[in-house]
């Protein structure tokens, strides 16, 4: 079969080129791997050179989109019309969407539209936007999206779609690590228990119910510390010895960082975003074998297989410092959750298949 991928080059500000990540990267190249005939072209919104490569199976192409949108379509269109692809898959947000239909228009072929979030909370002012992403799902023969609360919303749009769960997956670095050996690594202290957050540490991403949690626990014990890495500009009451900002972790020291915690918390919101979010960063947790805390949404509850221990309620910070206590002394780990790429690639590669 030969696949079209199409993805920016830079989601969540990680060059695909150099640095390959995530089910926009993976998925494509297990589907090569399988022995698909795979073209994979990001986007690039940078002024750098246009790129083609073999790697992993597949040919990469790097093409700009800016500022010259119309000669970045008449080079897509190009590679698509000499290749001649079975199927386009369309990665990556509502441009994607909208431009596979295009193309998939032009040359002939299958269009799967894969998502991971609600792209329409992105900007929700931008109506025609979101009609011509509601266009492109009912053009799609097949709609795939990180698990089902997101699927069903899509699905509304296609017409008799063929549609799968495509789970998210943490990349293969990540693995359970020993603890202390992981903390030495990161110049992180070994003699108290350790709190990750795991997001923006912005109070429009529900920071501060975390801040909020974090004064009632100190009501209670001061036996832990709290671990920040990223860019992180909220305050927390906490003395500086117990405060680790980690600013930005290296790709290859964040199963370190994420093994050196007792406990990670990932935060959401009860929203048109937070309601169709199914965090990496959880699934990055449940790799590497540590404790994870998430807000009880209906697809962080999916995600940990209805874990009441792991789950906590939206908003309620005294209720989040109870379970993080708890979570400190008597750690739940879930390995029957855990998710691959491989798995994944299998169910895309059955609806390709299918359709």
């Amino acid at each position: 079969m030969k696949v079209l991928a199409l993805t920016k080059r830079r989601p969540q500000n990680r060059d695909l080129f150099t640095r390959p990540y995530g089910r926009f990267y993976h998925l494509p190249r297990l589907l090569a791997t399988s022995g698909n005939e795979v073209h994979l072209v990001f986007a690039s919104y940078q002024a750098e050179p246009e790129l083609t490569e073999v790697r992993d199976g597949m040919t990469l192409h790097s093409l700009r989109a800016a500022p010259n949108v119309g000669a970045f379509y008449a080079s897509l269109l190009q590679i698509a019309s000499d290749i001649k692809p079975d199927v386009v898959i369309a990665f990556s947000d509502t441009w994607y969407g909208i431009l596979g239909a295009r193309i998939a228009n032009a040359v002939d072929c299958k269009l799967v539209i894969d998502a991971y979030d609600n792209y329409e909370a992105y900007i929700s002012w931008a109506k025609p936007l979101h009609w011509l992403w509601r266009k492109a799902l009912r053009r799609a023969d097949g709609i795939t999206a990180a698990g089902p609360q997101l699927l069903e919303m899509l699905c509304r749009y296609g017409k008799d779609t063929s549609s799968a769960i495509v789970p998210m997956a943490a990349d293969p670095l990540f693995e359970p690590l020993p603890l202390i050996q992981s903390r030495e690594a990161l110049g992180l202290p070994t003699d108290r228990k350790l709190i990750g957050y795991l997001g923006t540490a912005d109070r429009t991403r529900g920071f501060d119910l975390f801040i909020n949690a974090i004064e009632q626990l100190e009501l209670k014990r001061l036996d832990y510390g709290v671990v920040l890495s990223g860019r992180n500009h909220a305050e927390l009451t906490l003395p500086e010895h117990r405060l680790h900002r980690m600013g930005y972790v290296e790709d290859a020291n964040m199963p370190l960082l994420i093994n050196s915690c007792d406990l990670l918390v990932c935060i959401n919101k009860d929203s048109a975003f937070g309601n169709f979010s199914y965090p990496v960063k959880i699934y990055e947790a449940l790799a590497c074998e540590r404790p994870v805390l998430a807000s009880d949404t209906a697809p962080a509850r999916w995600i940990l297989c209805d874990t009441n221990s792991l789950l906590t309620p939206l908003g309620d910070a005294h209720k989040m410092a109870s379970k993080m206590s708890y979570l400190l002394d008597n750690p739940v780990t879930l390995r029957e959750s855990r998710s691959t790429w491989e798995a994944s690639s299998l169910i895309l590669q059955k609806l390709l298949a299918d359709i």
